[in-house]
């Protein structure tokens, strides 16, 4: 387990001290941030209940996602946060986690700030729904290549899931008189299938057609930013 309801021992704590300083000194060497700065954020994971290797394995996962994305230890940290309590992430895949996110900056327009800023306000409903962290970027991706911010893009998608997942009585009319069973889509299983679904649905439709069906189960304000998910998710992989 990550985290602990026993208090450690004396002996446990002094172990795991001489861990984080040499975790500093090694970070220090590998990265160039001083030592002083990943005991601080060691210990903010060690408020959280957070004990042992899994202390060591997050404290150098959140330098490394600070170091790779220009970001400051307050926002790695809580991004390792989400991973680990949103999308359940342990703590030995995390340095999987934080290659992707990587990965995703170096080859795409978004940033690990875009990412670090977002995945904590759309987490929630994307886990719930059976969607990881991968889905999640690859969506706010896809409205972040029509110049949507993250934050913006973050709320739309929880916008989003809650309309399709109990759309309205004239949301699902309106879609059934083009024969689209908002049902369905609804059923397609996860978050990235159920925008497939639904592009898939909205395929061969007049353009007038396809706007009135987005803007009457989305809503005018959502409408912009979710035509830009449904144009683009499929162009950027």
């Amino acid at each position: 387990d990550v985290c602990s309801s026993d208090p450690p021992s004396q002996q446990q704590i002094d172990q795991i001290s001489k861990q984080v300083l040499n975790l500093g000194a090694q970070v220090a060497s590998q990265m160039g941030i001083a030592q002083s700065e990943t005991t601080k954020v060691a210990a903010n994971f060690a408020a959280m209940g957070i004990q042992g290797q899994s202390l060591l394995d997050v404290t150098y996962q959140a330098q490394r996602l600070s170091k790779l994305g220009a970001i400051d230890a307050t926002q790695a940290t809580n991004a390792i946060v989400s991973l680990q309590n949103v999308y359940r992430v342990s703590s030995q895949d995390l340095g999987n986690a934080v290659n992707f996110l990587s990965s995703m900056q170096k080859q795409t327009t978004m940033s690990l700030q875009d990412m670090t800023e977002a995945i904590p306000r759309v987490g929630p409903i994307m886990q719930q729904l059976g969607g990881n962290y991968k889905d999640t970027a690859v969506m706010l991706l896809a409205m972040r290549e029509a110049g949507v911010p993250a934050a913006q893009a973050a709320n739309a998608l929880k916008s989003a899931f809650a309309s399709l997942i109990a759309p309205t009585a004239a949301a699902s009319k309106q879609a059934a008189s083009f024969g689209i069973n908002l049902d369905s889509i609804r059923n397609a299983g996860t978050p990235i299938q159920m925008i497939e679904r639904l592009q898939q649905s909205l395929q061969g439709l007049a353009p007038i057609a396809r706007e009135q069906i987005i803007e009457k189960i989305f809503g005018k304000f959502q409408f912009a930013r979710i035509s830009a998910l449904l144009d683009n998710l499929g162009r950027v992989g």
